[in-house]
């Protein structure tokens, strides 16, 4: 199968924990007030210029200010309990009580949602407008609960797909459902299926904020959004519609446009600096996907998305 990774496939496929996954893990949730220390328990030596110097014991640190303290031993200092009576306790409950919790897929992660869900004749509307693109069949979206914005974005980019590749909706299904979190959306190539991730899907502004991470560390296009999932997938579509190659197609290009000939080493050079880290992974599996993803999604396509691109439509014929 063909995915769209999100931020923890950075730590599958390249091994290392990068500024990525901390930013997964140590993040701010929503209507966020925690204070996060981080205790080394050791001696810290600060100098300041020729004046003086001086150390920390116990030293903590504010992870978000990056403020630093010595931390008074247990108990030090500490005053009397404060003892609340009953209106207290109920005043300061209402005060501080969550508002609302997402359900188990986002981890119990808290959120207030400030835009109102597509209605069902919203969903239905959209459901008929890709079907009237000719969608083999759209199935799932009855479990869509975002804002009608995202279906408008989603009926423009494929509508833009289909101005160019019409015949390919005929073989093509379409369905929203659960996948694992480290993938937007995957096609399927033996059931011809592109499925959306609910997990994303269903949460715009983490799908926003976890795309903006991957384009930050260039495992996908710079330049491209959230929105480039949905060319992204059907470029995979594309390609087995037609029977493509990405490793023939990478191959092919690279002879074409330099004076060497091709090698992994060099091939891996070439794309990963002129397109992104994904489309060099594995046999270059989603070269075209990633092109075909830049193509649609950025304002300024690069050289070689649109190569590869091109090489597509000549192989369409």
């Amino acid at each position: 199968m063909s995915n769209y990774w999100s931020v923890f496939s950075t730590i599958r496929f390249m091994g290392v924990i990068t500024a990525s996954v901390t930013a997964r893990i140590y993040r701010r949730h929503d209507n966020c007030d925690c204070t996060v220390t981080f205790e080394n328990g050791s001696k810290r030596t600060f100098s300041c210029g020729k004046l003086r110097s001086f150390a920390l014991q116990n030293v903590r640190q504010d992870v978000w200010s990056k403020r630093e303290w010595e931390a008074p031993e247990p108990g030090a200092g500490a005053g009397d309990p404060v003892r609340l009576n009953k209106s207290q306790s109920a005043e300061l409950y209402e005060k501080h009580k969550l508002k609302s919790l997402t359900s188990d897929e986002e981890h119990g992660k808290i959120k207030e949602k400030k835009y109102v869900p597509a209605t069902q004749q919203e969903i239905q509307q959209f459901v008929a407008d890709m079907q009237s693109l000719g969608f083999a069949s759209v199935k799932g979206f009855e479990q869509f609960s975002e804002r009608a914005s995202l279906l408008k974005e989603i009926t423009e980019d494929f509508g833009k797909l289909h101005d160019t590749f019409p015949e390919v909706f005929t073989v093509t299904h379409l369905s929203l459902g659960q996948l694992s979190e480290d993938v937007y959306a995957q096609y399927d190539p033996h059931t011809k299926i592109i499925t959306l991730n609910t997990i994303f899907y269903n949460d715009l502004d983490y799908y926003q904020n976890d795309y903006k991470i991957m384009v930050n560390h260039k495992f996908h296009p710079p330049g491209t959004t959230y929105r480039a999932t949905i060319p992204h997938e059907f470029g995979h579509a594309i390609e087995d519609y037609y029977n493509i190659s990405n490793k023939r197609a990478a191959i092919e290009l690279y002879n074409e446009t330099h004076d060497g000939h091709f090698t992994r080493k060099l091939g891996d050079e070439w794309i990963i600096s002129g397109l992104c880290f994904y489309a060099s992974e594995g046999h270059y599996e989603d070269l075209i996907a990633e092109s075909v993803a830049e193509m649609y999604d950025s304002i300024t396509p690069r050289q070689i998305s649109r190569l590869v691109f091109n090489y597509v439509l000549k192989k369409r014929g």
